[in-house]
């Protein structure tokens, strides 16, 4: 084989294996789900109200129905529940305004 083709072969495999790895790094949050990426600090960020300029030094990105590319060895990628969650609620003896002793129970039922 000539040169040229072993090279054409080299490259071929070369974006072949940089296709994968932006595939398989890039992630897309679901409809109830949110993506919380740490990592990389400093973007330069402008306020759309007052056009101020400022830098984000938290090093945290919020992504809610959206895409992200995480970056490997420098963001870590955490999942946050967004789908509503039943929260019991109990009060056992309390007393009204007219003295009469009560329990109560009931669900509170939010959602992030």
């Amino acid at each position: 084989m000539s040169p040229v083709v072993i090279a054409m072969i080299g490259v071929f495999v070369l974006l072949v294996l940089l296709g994968l790895v932006v595939v398989t790094r890039y992630k897309v949050a679901g409809p109830s789900e949110a993506f919380i990426v740490t990592g990389r600090r400093g973007k330069q960020t402008t306020d759309p109200e007052t056009g101020r300029v400022f830098t984000d030094n938290s090093g945290q990105k919020v992504v809610v129905g959206g895409g992200v590319f995480v970056v490997p060895f420098v963001q870590q990628k955490f999942t946050l529940d967004l789908s509503s969650r039943h929260i019991p609620v109990a009060v056992r003896g309390a007393v009204t305004l007219r003295g009469v002793k009560s329990h109560l129970e009931g669900v509170a039922i939010v959602k992030v």
